[in-house]
């Protein structure tokens, strides 16, 4: 089924952190063979405009105050259309029903008559929010292939020389080593900082940078220990560490979103879905000790989630290695709680040992199930000083 929404406006779409989810779909439809406004399956509510709150009736396709079977596809692109000039003016397409009225007699919406905007962007919001259905942008698809075809030519058209661009300073949509757009900025850490990058093949990968020359080591010896590994679980390096304006940086593949931002907005995991995740854990908490290989921060931050390649169902990958060539007798290294309170010379554990990395898998494990970090004694002292006996 082709699903339809019919009423795309800043009321029925959420913004959070994971990205945007689009609700009440009381409105909607499905259409069972894609064949226009005829072959309607489902149908949600028969009139729109009374489904919806009259706030957002500036942001409906005409046609849904006026026809009684609205074609839920072009309704779809009126709303993207409308929502962008929302976005890149920083106003509601009309004040009322009337105001719009008036600004559609001539066409779609102009935004460009509000601020100074690109043309070709211009006119795509033009297009898509154009009062006559048949000259209406196509199809969902149709605008979002326009609007990338727009964003990488406003991205090039910004594109600062190949010399002056700093990965450690890069912006989202900024171009690095003139090939690689940034797609997105995923953190910075102790050792580097992580961006996402696209190339003309459309295809993700994740760049490390050093965050200074004296983190360049730590990068490489990052960059060695997953040349070492191959599971379908274990991120993969690619090719050898490389030097863009300076900084050190690794290639790898993107991991997914981290786990840490399912269990901090969806809160502890599904049974089958704990089921799936801490099989994922314990196979690659297996693979890593028959390797020899202690990852020595593992914790939900540094667990992605993506599809298998085969039947695309989630899967957990375990990235970030920068810890795992730390000295044996280097016991601080890492993150609490996920770090071992039991090293130390109190324990007679002067050294990181498996023990450890199984302790910070249990910890991990213990989060995904109940969605909170384990309280250890009176919930007050640190465990290494609480008496638990």
């Amino acid at each position: 089924n082709v699903v339809f929404h019919h009423a795309l406006t800043p009321a029925t779409i959420r913004v959070s952190a994971r990205g945007l989810t689009v609700r009440d779909w009381q409105t909607g439809s499905a259409d069972a063979d894609d064949d226009g406004p005829d072959a309607t399956a489902m149908a949600g509510a028969t009139n729109v405009a009374q489904a919806t709150d009259q706030d957002s009736w500036v942001y409906l396709a005409p046609e849904a105050h006026s026809v009684a079977h609205p074609d839920g596809r072009a309704m779809d692109v009126y709303g993207l259309g409308a929502m962008a000039y929302l976005i890149f003016t920083g106003q509601p397409p009309a004040a009322n029903l009337s105001d719009l009225q008036a600004k559609l007699a001539h066409g779609g919406l102009d935004a460009a008559a509000v601020i100074d905007l690109d043309d070709d962007l211009a006119a795509l919001i033009q297009l898509a929010t154009d009062p006559r259905v048949p000259e209406r942008t196509g199809t969902v698809d149709d605008f979002i292939d326009e609007m990338t075809i727009v964003q990488r030519k406003l991205a090039e058209a910004q594109q600062v020389s190949d010399d002056a661009i700093d990965p450690l300073d890069a912006a989202v949509c900024d171009f690095i080593d003139g090939q690689w757009m940034v797609e997105a900025i995923l953190g910075k850490g102790s050792t580097g900082r992580a961006l996402k990058l696209t190339g003309d093949d459309d295809k993700s990968f994740v760049l490390k940078v050093a965050v200074s020359e004296d983190k360049a080591e730590a990068l490489i010896a990052e960059a060695q220990t997953l040349a070492t590994l191959d599971h379908p679980l274990v991120v993969k390096a690619i090719g050898e560490p490389l030097e863009i304006n300076a900084p050190t940086c690794v290639a790898m593949a993107y991991a997914g979103e981290p786990l840490s931002r399912t269990l901090r907005e969806d809160g502890r995991l599904t049974l089958e879905r704990l089921e799936t995740f801490g099989a994922d854990l314990l196979d690659i908490g297996r693979y890593l000790a028959d390797r020899g290989v202690n990852h020595r921060d593992i914790k939900p931050d540094n667990l992605g989630v993506r599809p298998d390649p085969g039947d695309r169902r989630p899967r957990l990958v375990i990235f970030d290695f920068s810890l795992s060539r730390r000295p044996v007798d280097d016991i601080t290294s890492g993150t609490k709680p996920y770090l071992d309170p039991f090293l130390g010379p109190r324990f007679r554990r002067r050294a990181y040992d498996s023990a450890a990395e199984r302790f910070a898998i249990a910890v991990s494990l213990f989060e995904m199930a109940t969605g909170r970090q384990p309280v250890w004694g009176d919930g007050q002292t640190a465990p290494e000083h609480a008496d638990l006996h």
